[in-house]
């Protein structure tokens, strides 16, 4: 018997935020920078907001077949504050540290689920899956954004740092 479709999405979603709420709270514990530690925090707790949402979704769906519709203005959205933590980030991590290389890799898992969201919210003709899928994407988009500005800061930093400009 082939999975329903809404159901293997719930899946794959809920394993694709648990991943980054491990992702997130494993660098908030073992990191030595306070602002580090406080954005990771932040993201942890954003990606434990999704993994609520997208239970009940799934609950929802196993009990009646359905998702219940999704307000996007009915949660809390990041506030900004994350993104004002970078230049503290990028003055208390070096490029090559472990914290340098989990923000990668959370700008890699932020893209894939911007993607699979993207894809399934294309596909669905279910207009309250597509609603939960674009409200997804928006979260994860603010994420990725977040990330790659503290990525570029950093990259920016070692290069300033160690001259490494041909001019």
């Amino acid at each position: 018997m082939q999975e329903d479709k809404t159901v293997a999405l719930l899946k794959e979603a809920l394993l694709m935020e648990r991943q980054g709420y491990a992702l997130y709270h494993e660098v908030a514990q073992k990191t030595e920078s306070p602002a580090v530690k406080h954005f990771f925090e932040i993201m942890a707790a954003e990606e434990e907001d999704h993994i609520q949402v997208l239970s009940a979704q799934f609950d929802s769906y196993q009990k009646q077949k359905r998702l219940q519709p999704v307000d996007a203005n009915d949660r809390a959205r990041p506030d900004g504050k994350s993104a004002e933590l970078s230049q503290e980030i990028k003055d208390e991590v070096s490029a090559a540290s472990y914290e340098a290389a989990a923000i990668a890799a959370a700008m890699g898992l932020e893209k894939r689920a911007i993607q699979i969201y993207g894809d399934r919210a294309a596909r669905s003709d279910d207009p309250d899956e597509v609603a939960l899928c674009k409200w997804l994407v928006d979260w994860e988009k603010q994420h990725l954004a977040i990330l790659m500005k503290i990525h570029a800061e950093l990259v920016q930093s070692v290069w300033n740092d160690r001259n490494f400009w041909p001019y």
